[in-house]
């Protein structure tokens, strides 16, 4: 199972995937990840690093670990194409946080939603 969490900047995405984690669970933390795999901020840029998150998730699902991605996931169309890669996950919407200027973040519906704080 992949549990994608998702929010804006500062609105504790970090936090939520380290109090859930397990002894079989492993984290993928988008500010984490961009400092091994460096990437740049367009939209393009962005997209690429989150679906490298989402593969490597998808591979560590099919060995039968727990996966927690928490990052940025801006956009709906991005949020689908993440998690079709994975078996079974779960879309979980922080609220609260912000964006930098010029940045937009379209908020999860309903039907995307596991859990909406």
């Amino acid at each position: 199972m992949v549990i994608f969490i998702t929010g804006k900047s500062g609105a504790g995405k970090t936090t939520l995937a380290n109090s859930l984690k397990t002894d079989t669970t492993v984290i993928i933390d988008g500010d984490d990840f961009r400092e091994y795999f460096k990437s740049g901020f367009s939209l393009e840029e962005k997209e690429k690093h989150i679906l490298k998150m989402a593969k490597i998730a998808a591979m560590l699902e099919k060995q039968s670990f727990s996966v927690i991605v928490a990052a940025i996931l801006p956009t709906k169309n991005l949020r689908q194409k993440a998690r079709s890669y994975c078996r079974e996950s779960f879309l979980i919407y922080l609220s609260g946080g912000s964006m930098w200027e010029g940045t937009e973040y379209e908020i999860p519906e309903k039907e995307e939603l596991c859990l909406i704080r």
